[in-house]
């Protein structure tokens, strides 16, 4: 059997406990929505002990998923109304065509479209042009391609993934790096589910929730982290990975993560909107975030992203003596 091959099946191994075909639950999904319900009231319960604060936008796409986690049977998620608005690309356009012709330009790209299997946890509606691939997970396969590209056809050993989605991202790269340290953070509501479908479309991986900030990243493991417990962390990873969850969240939490250095990262990769590409969500100014980050590394990347009204940075080699004041934004 080819390796090409062995890579494909692996994505969604055939001792995967699996319910997405529609109908109940199975024994092991219900004792995984079980344990989902009960880390995500573990972690509302350190949020409302530990407040963050987060884009009041959301407050009330939060209080639907929490209904929809503690009420139903959210086996199928990717199929909800508000899960999609929040994290799920359906459909297909021009920004598509564009990442299946950048995807498609390499050889590895074309192997990895050709031999695509998406895990069915979720139930994801599948693109209307690439077989056995979401749209959505056609634009993760994007960033896996463009973070190929930046770090010279390796991949980094620890990654920081700031926001998530459900964990399509996250699922991707320990597919293609099996024994990276990956750590994500979000609300607690995300966090669930990216619990939900990271145990479901990963067996092979250990999968920990954490509600501990002194944590430490492992090899192997994605450690899945509810943003209330970001002051306390103390991580360090070669890569800070965001897809526009960073330029969404309020200048003071930005701050936080600037303190950081990012978690020490040596390298960054964020997408974000430019500042009038939702004027409701009273998104900090674009030239401010960039700002930031140009502060604190030596060479700085920026372009447009060919998603509306988006921005893309790469960054690398940090300033060790980059200090950031945190009161620098308010002046």
């Amino acid at each position: 059997m080819s390796k090409i091959r062995t890579w494909a099946r692996g994505l969604f191994p055939r001792s995967a406990n699996r319910s997405d075909e529609g109908g109940e639950a199975d024994g092991g999904t219900k004792e995984l929505i079980d344990r989902t319900r009960g880390l995500l009231e573990k972690a509302l319960d350190y949020e409302r002990k530990n407040p963050i604060p987060a884009n009041p936008i959301w407050d009330k796409s939060r209080r639907e998923m929490r209904e929809y986690i503690f009420k139903e049977d959210f086996t199928n998620f990717l199929k909800h109304d508000v899960c999609c608005e929040m994290f799920f690309r359906i459909g297909w356009g021009a920004p598509q065509d564009f990442e299946s012709a950048a995807i498609s330009g390499t050889s590895w790209g074309r192997r990895r479209i050709k031999n695509f299997v998406e895990p069915k946890a979720g139930k994801p509606q599948m693109s209307p042009k690439i077989r056995h691939m979401s749209t959505n997970m056609l634009g993760m396969l994007y960033y896996l391609h463009q973070l190929k590209n930046m770090y010279k056809g390796k991949f980094p050993g620890s990654v920081v993934e700031f926001g998530g989605g459900y964990g399509a991202f996250a699922w991707l790269y320990m597919k293609e790096k099996k024994d990276a340290a990956y750590a994500m953070m979000d609300l607690p509501e995300l966090a669930a589910l990216q619990y939900f479908y990271l145990s479901r479309a990963l067996p092979e991986t250990n999968i920990r929730f954490s509600l501990s900030p002194g944590l430490e990243m492992k090899k192997s493991e994605i450690a899945i982290i509810p943003i209330s417990l970001i002051d306390g962390l103390n991580l360090n990873a070669d890569l800070f990975f965001s897809t526009f969850a960073f330029s969404e969240i309020p200048h003071n939490l930005q701050n936080t993560i600037e303190r950081k250095k990012y978690f020490n990262a040596k390298k960054i990769f964020l997408c974000g909107q430019l500042d009038d590409e939702k004027p409701g969500l009273g998104l900090v100014p674009h030239h401010q975030v960039v700002g930031q980050i140009m502060k604190q590394f030596a060479n700085v990347k920026v372009e447009r992203f060919h998603i509306r009204n988006n921005y893309l940075v790469e960054a690398e080699n940090p300033i060790p003596s980059a200090e950031i004041n945190p009161k620098e934004r308010e002046a």
